[in-house]
């Protein structure tokens, strides 16, 4: 691989060896990983056809894996665009939540996660939801946030989640909800 010199042959290479299923996972994981560090984020539409079409389920959860390492608005998009599909297994729109909860997180990305919150059917993925928005921090989280802390139609032990998320955030906004529930009257 060292020797190819085109950047859609290197992409093509390391995809076939992605694809591979007679290599090691290491080894796979390795292509994928390089798939990321390509010059230019050329390999981003590789990772993201892996996430899209991969008939092996491993392949695309380590696909989405990478590309949720990603700062490249492709891969960003396309994160909130699982988070979004109903359709995907839970395990593939939990990996996406992680990364769009992570150090290239943007406003974008909070709006998605807030939006489709009751949207997910189990307290697992709601509650990383409410540690990806944590890990965001900002006003409007911390008010949202605040809010689900108070929902008393949300579960207790959601509720209790969202008030360990706002103790993670440092704004006004989270103290402010923090207070609040502290004291009710206020």
């Amino acid at each position: 691989l060292a020797r190819v010199s085109a950047p859609g042959a290197a992409s093509a290479a390391l995809q076939t060896l992605a694809r591979n299923e007679e290599r090691s996972h290491d080894t796979r994981r390795a292509a994928l990983g390089a798939l990321l560090r390509a010059e230019g984020n050329a390999g981003v539409p590789t990772l993201l056809a892996l996430v899209d079409r991969a008939e092996d389920a491993w392949l695309t959860r380590e696909a989405l894996r990478v590309v949720a390492r990603s700062g490249d608005p492709r891969a960003r998009a396309h994160l909130r665009a699982v988070v979004q599909d109903a359709r995907r297994d839970e395990s593939l729109r939990l990996i996406a939540v992680s990364g769009l909860g992570n150090d290239f997180a943007n406003a974008a990305d909070a709006t998605v996660l807030r939006a489709v919150y009751r949207a997910l059917e189990t307290e697992r993925a709601r509650g990383a939801v409410l540690g990806a928005l944590a890990g965001i921090g900002g006003k409007a989280n911390a008010e949202w946030l605040s809010a689900i802390a108070r929902d008393a139609d949300e579960s207790p032990a959601l509720r209790r989640r969202a008030v360990q998320a706002l103790e993670r955030i440092d704004s006004p906004e989270a103290m402010n909800g923090l207070m609040m529930l502290a004291n009710p009257e206020r």
